[in-house]
């Protein structure tokens, strides 16, 4: 199927060379930038790009169905050879009449509403007609016999997934045929609670731009913008509250103070009344807010000559940290808004920032977590990432980190990768999470609540995004809300409830602000339209390699290079891009704690 030397094929280049583009389209929204001509036209043609890509999965699928076909017909071949002596050449002859009544075909079944959720199962059968007479009429029965028997081994093996999938506490096989090996998988079912919940999705229309961050008490729901603008909501009637102007950039970040922080922020500030509510934010155009939600008035207001990408406050010292992206963190008073401390400690842009159990923890666009505590006024550097290794010395690949959250001593983290990065940096331990069913993905946000873990998955191929909930600490998978009309989830937040007593509220932003209400009742007005929870065998499984593990490497674009020139105008004309990948040192670089 493919070129010698893990070279690949030209349907694979073009494939490639096409997701290459969509990403690059991709980037390109990311901007904070009037973009250009040139760079309006090539957004433009994405529609176009993603119908031709399309066109060649599909061509590819049919190619590994005939693979597939013609590594059975090589099963049954060598099943015969030992089980009656007969030699290979005439076990050929005789099965060359009969050679295109052996294709298998493939059969997928997609998800379908049921009383536990949806589920996705791949099922590969192969319907087999039986061997016409000939000669060697003998033989002719042993051969169909033998198809029989793996046709009937599929069917009682299909019966009993759809079976077992209504029972808790059976595991469901699943056959996943992939280009380089077939895997079978016995994933835990999850909580039936979990696969009857049905969630109502409200659109909130207001932002005109891409929506960037969030945060939630349970009954107000605030979101930063692209557009500049902050917006606070009612989380009972999902209808606007405020809108927070005065920023001139875009709102980065932001966080919504709680009932004790905000207390304390009035003795300072406000009217000692302690009924208020508070919030920060941060923004590019380097100012630093503090805002009176209720009024919306802004009380305080930083001006930290740097471009602010996050924020957090730490109530125990009173103070805020801020990153930039230049690779700056940087320590404010909350009391006397003095800057206490300002160190760079990254290259390039902060994309990540948290505070747990006393610890500072960052990341950023090079790929790099780096865990600091604040010591007699000065940041000390605990841990510093470097040459990420799995268990097996597998290398991560390092790449610019979108997503971050950290519970206890666990890092979870997404890039443009199809898993979720888990390090445990006081262990020097990483494993990988799987959150994509398709084979090139991104993982834009992460949000963990008590016992749950919520990661946003995007399908570049068909420009959809859905949410995936694992379980913690043990990080089983449970489900998947799809609504099928989501564009890229930006940022996620929690705002109330539980799965277990039927009121959970999840939100989410990006392209789009919505609102995931879980309905208590089973009974759903026929005018309204729900959103089932999806269970994806898939999940279940270990991270896995990649599209994009060594993606954009310049060794690998060279020999696709040299196959494009053989192939069609239109590979000829792509565009010819190559993303170093970082070098692999020793395991003992794998982290430092100092």
């Amino acid at each position: 199927m493919s070129v010698s030397d893990g070279c690949k094929t030209a349907l694979e280049i073009e494939i490639r060379k096409l997701r290459k583009k969509l990403r690059q389209i991709e980037n390109l929204e990311r901007l904070d930038r009037a973009l250009l001509e040139e760079e309006i036209i090539k957004i433009k043609k994405r529609d176009s790009i993603r119908k031709r890509l399309r066109e060649l999965l599909i061509e590819e699928a049919e190619i590994w169905a005939r693979h597939e076909a013609s590594q059975a017909t090589s099963e049954v071949e060598s099943e015969l050879v030992s089980g009656q002596g007969m030699t290979q050449r005439n076990f050929v002859s005789e099965l060359e009449t009969t050679d295109e009544e052996l294709t298998p075909e493939t059969e997928i079944l997609s998800p379908s509403c049921e009383e536990n959720g949806h589920f996705e199962v791949e099922l590969i059968s192969q319907n087999n007609s039986e061997l016409s007479q000939n000669d060697t009429e003998i033989s002719q029965k042993d051969t169909a016999e033998v198809l029989q028997q793996k046709e009937n081994d599929a069917l009682e093996t299909q019966n009993q997934q759809v079976a077992d999938r209504a029972d808790d506490d059976t595991t469901i096989s699943v056959q996943e045929t992939t280009p380089t090996q077939s895997k079978l998988i016995k994933p835990k079912v999850p909580k039936r609670v979990w696969n009857r919940s049905q969630f109502l999705v409200y659109n909130l229309e207001g932002h005109n731009d891409l929506v960037t961050d969030m945060d939630s008490d349970g009954n107000v729901l605030v979101t930063a913008s692209r557009d500049t603008t902050i917006r606070s909501w009612d989380l009972k009637t999902f209808q606007e509250i405020h809108i927070f102007s005065g920023h001139t950039g875009s709102v980065t970040s932001l966080q919504l103070l709680n009932k004790d922080d905000s207390n304390r922020i009035d003795e300072l500030h406000g009217d000692g009344k302690g009924d208020s509510l508070y919030l920060l934010s941060g923004s590019l155009d380097c100012n630093l807010k503090l805002w009176h939600v209720k009024s919306g008035h802004v009380v305080k207001s930083i001006y930290t000559y740097n471009p602010i990408t996050k924020l957090v406050y730490v109530c125990e010292e009173e103070i805020i940290i801020t990153a930039s992206d230049g690779g700056k963190l940087e320590l404010w008073s909350v009391t006397t808004t003095d800057n206490l401390y300002s160190l760079r400690i990254y290259e390039e842009s902060v994309t990540g920032l948290q505070v747990c159990n006393n610890y500072i923890y960052s990341c950023s666009s090079e790929g790099i977590i780096k865990v600091h505590q604040w010591q007699k006024k000065k940041l000390r550097c605990m841990y510093e990432s470097s040459d990420l290794r799995l268990a097996n010395f597998t290398p991560v690949c390092q790449r610019n980190i979108r997503s971050f959250f950290v519970v206890n001593d666990k890092i979870f983290y997404g890039d443009d990768g199809i898993n979720i990065k888990v390090v445990d940096w006081k262990k020097a331990i990483v494993s990988k999470l799987l959150n994509h069913t398709e084979k090139f993905g991104v993982t834009d946000a992460i949000f963990c609540h008590q016992d749950t873990l919520y990661s946003s998955a995007y399908d570049l191929d068909k420009g959809l995004a859905y949410i995936n909930v694992h379980s913690l600490p043990g990080e089983d998978y449970l489900g998947t809300l799809n609504d099928e009309a989501t564009n890229q989830i930006k940022c996620i937040t929690w705002c109330r409830g539980s799965i277990s007593t039927g009121n959970l509220l999840l939100s989410t932003g990006g392209y789009e602000l919505k609102v995931w209400k879980q309905l208590a009742s089973s009974k759903i007005p026929s005018d309204l339209s729900v959103v089932s929870v999806w269970y994806l065998p898939k999940l279940t499984m270990s991270g896995q390699f990649s599209d994009n593990e060594s993606d954009f490497s310049d060794e690998c674009d060279e020999c696709e290079d040299e196959i494009s020139e053989n192939s069609s105008e239109q590979l000829q004309q792509e565009e010819q891009t190559s993303d170093p990948s970082p070098g692999v040192s020793s395991w003992f670089a794998m982290c430092h704690i100092l």
